[in-house]
């Protein structure tokens, strides 16, 4: 068993004969009453992906975790991040969205679980959708795929390659009820934009876009990679691209959680070391939390009242990694312990992108095994 040392109560969920996971952190697999939980289910080798290849969407019942209910298939998703998979805000329990191939080109699309059918399909990727279910999120997945694979795509070229920061791309806005799209920000803005000399030659490019919990305010990861070095800043902005504001006083960040509409919690470099960040968007001044165990890197996700988060960790030296739960003083409770086999590195790696259920009882993760990867769920009921 890949899990051990648990001292809460799990179940694991797979498909025979393939990869069984979700994707990243910033989605709730679980519906609106944590009866289900959307799955993404591949039957390939644990290795980099050099073509497109088939992976299946569906679901499985929580208290059903051998039966896989299909719903479609896609060729786009990535180890990392998937196909985007996520429930539609506006049917938290009916309908689900993810990115496939529309009419040649990176679409998305909207699945009726009720219906049994796709009920709309979008000409364009979604990366975010805010918590109206109005506006969507998005970004050029075939240059994110070749900038830092395992985030993006590989069904298309990209057309940019051979432009540093194209004045064509960057991060987009599209508007579900007008119809209407917005390049808010393009990646020759991002590169004028308070620039420090190690931008000058290097590929520009963005990734992890996320609405505020109003929707009012997106926040995205601005990446320049030199052919040696990824340096990475965090900005956030109005949905139509104003009032640009740079987080974490411009230094590196990683992952990232919005506690309210001002407040987010970011991983990074600070002026000590690396750490977990408490941020307020109308104050430059990041605040640490304290904790010897909080210097290291971790997926974060508050819990439902605000006052604790959940987070994971990467592989030690022995090839373990944690899950805990942490207080905004700096307690860290761990939870469970996964042993994480080398053949799991680089791109395929398998990050336990913990994602708490909605009330806050269950945590998901995806568990790597000798005989592939996995879902846990986790009852937190009792913590």
């Amino acid at each position: 068993m890949p899990l051990f040392n648990t001292i809460l109560p799990f179940k694991e969920y797979t498909t025979n004969n393939a990869q069984t996971f979700f994707g990243y952190y910033d989605k709730i697999p679980f519906n609106a009453n944590g009866s289900k939980l959307l799955a993404i289910s591949v039957d390939c080798e644990n290795r980099q992906l050099k073509e497109p290849i088939v992976a299946n969407i569906g679901y499985f019942y929580t208290g059903d975790s051998k039966r896989f209910v299909k719903l479609d298939e896609t060729s786009t998703w990535c180890w990392q991040q998937g196909c985007r998979l996520m429930w539609h805000p506006q049917y938290p329990s009916d309908r689900i969205l993810y990115n496939r191939v529309v009419d040649h080109d990176y679409g998305s699309i909207v699945y009726d679980l009720r219906q049994d059918t796709i009920v709309r399909e979008y000409e364009f990727p979604i990366y975010d959708i805010d918590s109206q279910g109005k506006k969507v999120a998005s970004l050029n997945f075939s240059r994110l795929g070749r900038l830092r694979p395992g985030y993006g795509y590989i069904n298309f070229e990209d057309t940019g390659e051979g432009n540093i920061a194209p004045d064509d791309d960057g991060v987009w806005i599209y508007d579900l009820e007008s119809n209407e799209k917005h390049l808010i920000v393009t990646l020759h803005d991002l590169l004028n934009f308070e620039p420090s000399s190690t931008m000058r030659d290097a590929e520009h490019y963005v990734n992890h876009l996320c609405f505020n919990p109003s929707g009012k305010r997106l926040l995205f990861f601005h990446i320049w990679f030199d052919g040696k070095k990824r340096h990475v800043r965090g900005l956030t902005c109005d949905i139509n691209g104003q009032n640009l504001f740079i987080l974490n006083e411009g230094r590196l960040v990683s992952h990232y959680t919005w506690k309210n509409d001002h407040e987010l919690l970011l991983t990074g470099e600070g002026s000590k070391g690396f750490g977990y960040f408490l941020i307020d968007i109308r104050d430059p001044k990041p605040r640490r939390l304290s904790g010897e165990r909080l210097n290291q890197d971790g997926h974060p996700s508050f819990l439902k009242e605000g006052e604790m988060f959940l987070t994971d960790t990467y592989p030690n030296q022995f090839n373990y990694q944690s899950l805990n739960i942490v207080g905004l003083e700096g307690t860290v409770n761990t939870v469970v312990r996964v042993y994480s086999p080398s053949s799991y590195k680089g791109e395929y790696r398998c990050d336990l992108h913990p994602r708490l259920s909605n009330d806050s009882s269950m945590v998901c993760v995806d568990v790597p095994g000798i005989d592939g990867r996995k879902l846990a769920v986790i009852k937190l009921d009792d913590f």
